[in-house]
């Protein structure tokens, strides 16, 4: 019996830079489903700082990426952003129904399950074009804090919730948010690829640290120019979203590399950084790379956001300037053979193949469950913002 076709209304491009929208898209293109992963749509309006990454998306129109998984289909959307009642209307109209005959041409013909990863007026429209016989919205983003959102982005949402047969989310900040809007609601992480688990000895001296995923304006450059200027060897690993700041030269910039190589280009370093600046937004963030780090056993110094703090026994928690360059200097000797075994027996709890299967089994059981009510009347007018 064939499965239904997905569709991914994503919030992220397709690219080496690997995220739970992949993750998610891969394993059920494993399993056998067709999957349409729409490329991120955008929310906010373009600035001239953005005009390498319009070249690149227009590009992708050009020439889509090619993923791994071969039942995976990726489209660059060609659309506005919702960030005004023209262009949203010029969407509704003109943009999406070309979107929906694309997808229609690369083979959705039926309805299908769609995962959907903001709440974006853009979205909402796609819905009701689709018709989708399943919606599940994966929340891993607290988009009422996130600073480009629309000024109605929480009105957006809780239509995206109406809509939604269920939702994921990944930390306990959005997991308890989402429980009290929604009556079904899981806890899924993305897990962690059994080859980070690295076999290696700690070192016997500690002079580099390594970032790897996305380069973007959520990220604490200055903890990073601390460590920087206090002689530790730093390596930033990843796309460019946002054009880092100038940083001391021993800061070095590399290209992403493919998922599958990603544990040996950060085997050679002695500590691992999770660095993002503390605000609103990423309050509710659980960094998608965290169960990949711990798996290394390498040390990790972190900011401290609230889903860190409870891995305090396990991660380095700089509260604040001058903290950072203090632990990575303290590692030789806060550094002990259980505490590195501690990190590996957190990680085994969140197996890639186990959350997967979480996953799985929770469309499954939302699949079988009376479908939440259907809107009917197209939602091009709904949330409209102020010029």
């Amino acid at each position: 019996m064939s499965r239904p076709p997905v569709v991914f209304l994503s919030s992220i491009d397709w690219n080496d830079s690997w995220q739970r929208h992949q993750i998610f898209a891969t394993a059920l293109a494993e399993r056998g489903h067709r999957v349409f992963f729409v490329e991120n749509t955008v929310l906010r309006n373009p600035r001239p700082r953005d005009a390498r990454r319009i070249a690149r998306r227009v590009a992708r129109l050009v020439s889509p990426p090619k993923p791994p998984a071969s039942q995976v289909r990726v489209l660059p959307p060609l659309v506005l952003p919702p960030t005004n009642r023209l262009f949203r209307w010029l969407n509704g109209r003109v943009a999406l129904p070309n979107l929906t005959r694309k997808l229609k041409r690369a083979g959705l013909n039926e309805s299908p399950i769609v995962f959907v990863y903001s709440p974006s007026a853009t979205h909402l429209r796609l819905l009701d074009l689709l018709r989708p016989r399943q919606v599940v919205y994966d929340c891993a983003s607290n988009f009422r804090a996130h600073p480009n959102a629309p000024a109605d982005v929480a009105r957006l949402e809780s239509d995206l919730l109406d809509r939604s047969d269920m939702v994921l989310t990944d930390s306990d900040f959005l997991f308890e948010q989402k429980r009290a809007e929604h009556p079904s609601v899981r806890q899924v992480h993305q897990g962690v690829a059994r080859g980070f688990f690295l076999s290696e000895s700690p070192p016997k001296s500690y002079r580099s640290a390594c970032y790897f995923g996305t380069l973007h304006n959520g990220l604490d450059y200055g903890a990073i120019a601390e460590l920087a200027e206090a002689g530790v060897e730093v390596t930033l690993i990843g796309s460019v979203k946002h054009q880092p700041p100038p940083l001391p030269p021993n800061v070095r910039l590399m290209p992403p590399v493919p998922a599958a190589d990603l544990p040996a280009a950060i085997a050679p370093y002695d500590a691992l950084l999770l660095p993002y600046v503390v605000d609103g937004f990423n309050e509710a963030v659980v960094p998608a790379k965290l169960y990949e780090c711990l798996a290394t056993s390498k040390p990790v110094l972190a900011s401290a956001l609230p889903s860190l703090r409870a891995l305090s026994g396990l991660v380095y928690v700089a509260d604040g300037p001058g903290e950072w360059a203090t632990a990575f200097a303290s590692l030789p000797l806060t550094e002990t053979p259980a505490r590195r075994k501690d990190r590996r027996g957190r990680a085994k709890k969140f197996l890639r193949e186990d959350e997967l299967a979480h996953l799985l089994d929770a469309i499954d059981a939302a699949g079988s469950a009376p479908a939440r009510r259907a809107r009917t009347e197209p939602s091009i007018e709904v949330a409209t913002i102020a010029l």
